[in-house]
């Protein structure tokens, strides 16, 4: 089984003044993503810590608000 990780607005780290206000409105955390937080997630996802979590489908969204 394999896992899945589902991201929602992410904010470019080689680019972090560009303006993601309207993306930003849509999570409960009022900002997007970094993309160091989607490599994080990914790389506990591949580490021996998750070896018990399988077939999983994994939103980092920020809590997003539903249009």
């Amino acid at each position: 089984l394999v896992n899945c990780v589902s991201p929602g607005s992410v904010s470019p780290s080689e680019n972090p003044d560009m303006d993601y206000y309207q993306e930003s409105e849509l999570s409960f955390m009022g900002r997007t993503g970094t993309d160091m937080e989607n490599a994080n997630l990914i790389c506990f996802l591949a580490s021996d810590e998750a070896s018990y979590i399988a077939g999983q489908n994994i939103q980092i969204d920020g809590c997003r608000k539903k249009q």
